[in-house]
């Protein structure tokens, strides 16, 4: 290769570079993220735990049975682990299906779809919206027109 191609080429790989990070700085703000606790967080925590248990209980059997010639330590550890992992994963599914969050898209604001603002931060707004107003008679609060009836 010449000289100028390897120039031209670095130009070009700077060119990429600073597009690639004009686009990763110009992103907006998703809010789409998972709240605490997260999901593989507590399905991770549960395989590790079970995977532990399932170690310390195939040592456990091993020791059961010192005069079996057939038993290792080590394979027994790893079958129990393996298991464990296989029961941890299963009861980490079943505690997630049972938190399980579902989305209110229904509380939105129509004025607020497509602006990248905060949902809930409309919803708590729109709630606000109702505890301002006057006492003793029926408000309807339309966050989009800021009126109330």
């Amino acid at each position: 290769m010449d000289a100028p191609q390897v120039q031209r080429m670095t130009r070009l790989n700077k060119l990429v570079l600073l597009v690639f990070a004009a686009i990763v700085l110009a992103e907006t703000s998703s809010y789409a993220q998972e709240r605490e606790p997260l999901a593989m967080r507590i399905e991770l925590e549960w395989t590790v735990a079970w995977t532990v248990i399932g170690a310390l209980a195939g040592a456990a059997l091993w020791l059961t049975d010192p005069g079996n010639p057939n038993l290792s330590l080590a394979r027994q550890s790893i079958e129990g682990a393996a298991l464990g992992a296989f029961v941890g994963a299963g009861f980490g599914l079943y505690v997630m299906q049972r938190s399980i969050q579902y989305p209110q898209t229904a509380e939105v604001p129509p004025a607020l779809w497509g602006t990248g603002a905060d949902p809930l931060a409309a919803q708590e707004r729109t709630g606000q919206f109702m505890a301002n107003a006057p006492p003793g008679r029926l408000a309807f609060p339309f966050a989009t027109y800021r009126m109330n009836f």
